[in-house]
């Protein structure tokens, strides 16, 4: 099985008297099953003050099956359709106490048709087409630098979920806090997440579960840090997809090598 596919892009930016950002950006999708597909985006950034600034955006989405997805092996479907979605949002971004805090909420709303997701039929696994679903939904963010060695930072997202979509959260909270004490860095970070849509057909499944990470890492030169991580600290048993449990304590370890200088 052979698919073709190739995307020219152009991409324009204008600023205007340095409050307004204007962009624009344009994609034209070629695929040897699907045709041309048109994919443009736009969005406006207003500076209120040299601290709060005002952002909307429209853009349209779409992403054709992968060759897997189609033909190769269950849960293969050589009858996908395209995803294609358009998503809204507007935003305010503030910054307090001379920038050691940071505020921010968005409110999104996204629409689209086709989004593909497996499902079991008869007890064996099927990539189908979700059919139309339209979402809206609030996330808000926060930063606190305390200090130049601590900085901590909270996320929340909530959305309203008209039409269940796998892999698609009603709410999820994430917590992080990052130390830097000479060459060494911490990490530590905490992520909730309820209902989460991992199956929908032919009965809906959501799965809730709490994540504990950490990561500390140092740094031997300029050109060299290596690193010790812990993931699922608590050995939480969940799953994203149905059916496969994820793992539970996870540790590793790596180096980083840098060709130019860390700072």
């Amino acid at each position: 099985h052979t698919i073709s596919e190739w995307a020219p892009y152009v991409f324009s930016q204008q600023t205007i008297a340095n409050k307004i950002i204007l962009s624009a950006g344009f994609r034209l999708e070629n695929n040897s099953v699907y045709g041309s597909i048109p994919v443009p985006s736009s969005g406006v950034s207003y500076l209120v003050t040299k601290r709060t600034t005002l952002k909307a955006a429209v853009s349209k989405g779409f992403r054709s099956p992968a060759v897997l997805e189609l033909y190769l092996f269950p849960p293969a479907n050589a009858a996908l359709q395209p995803e294609k979605m358009i998503s809204y949002e507007v935003s305010i971004r503030k910054q307090l106490l001379n920038d050691k805090i940071l505020l921010e909420c968005a409110l999104f709303n996204v629409q689209g048709v086709n989004q593909i997701q497996t499902i079991f039929e008869g007890g064996a696994p099927k990539n189908v087409n979700s059919g139309v679903f339209n979402n809206t939904g609030i996330e808000i963010s926060t930063r606190y630098s305390v200090s130049q060695k601590l900085v901590l930072a909270v996320n929340y997202a909530y959305t309203a979920i008209k039409n269940p979509v796998i892999g698609a959260p009603a709410s999820q909270l994430a917590a992080n806090g990052t130390y830097r004490f000479n060459k060494f860095d911490f990490n530590l970070n905490v992520q909730h997440i309820a209902g989460l849509y991992k199956q929908v057909k032919p009965v809906t499944f959501t799965s809730n579960y709490l994540l504990l990470n950490a990561k500390a890492g140092y740094t031997v030169n300029s050109f060299v840090d290596v690193f010790l991580k812990g993931e699922n600290l608590t050995n939480e048993s969940y799953q994203i997809n149905n059916g496969y449990t994820m793992p539970g304590i996870t540790i590793l370890g790596g180096i980083n090598f840098h060709l130019s200088k860390l700072h």
